[in-house]
C-alpha cells in the first residue's frame, strides 16, 4: 500500500483523502459509495477512509440505497449521536 494516491497530476495523502470524505459528509445528507469514491473525494480508497473515520469515533450510519445495490452513508450531528448512545446504554 502506498502512502499516496495519484490523482490529476498531484499526490494526495491518505489523511487528505480522509479529510475530503469527512468534508463531504459534514453536510448531514446521505451520500452514496460512488460519491465517496469519486476521484476528487476519496478515490479508490474512499470507503477505507470512511471506515477509518468511524474507528476514530465519527458517528457515521448507513442505510440501503433503495433501488441500487449499494449503501448510503450519513454523518450524524453530535447531539443525535449522543442521544443514540444513551439509548443503547440505558436499561
Amino acid at each position: 500500500m502506498s502512502l499516496y494516491d495519484f490523482d490529476g497530476g498531484r499526490n494526495i495523502s491518505l489523511s487528505t483523502r480522509r479529510q475530503n470524505v469527512l468534508a463531504l459528509l459534514q453536510d448531514g445528507e446521505w451520500h452514496s459509495t460512488a460519491q465517496i469514491g469519486h476521484p476528487a473525494i476519496g478515490g479508490s480508497e474512499g470507503m477505507r477512509r470512511l471506515r477509518e473515520l468511524r474507528k476514530m469515533g465519527y458517528p457515521i450510519v448507513k442505510q440501503r440505497h433503495e433501488g441500487h445495490d449499494d449503501w448510503l452513508y450519513q454523518l450524524l450531528p453530535l447531539s443525535v449521536a449522543l442521544r443514540e448512545r444513551r439509548k443503547k446504554v440505558s436499561p
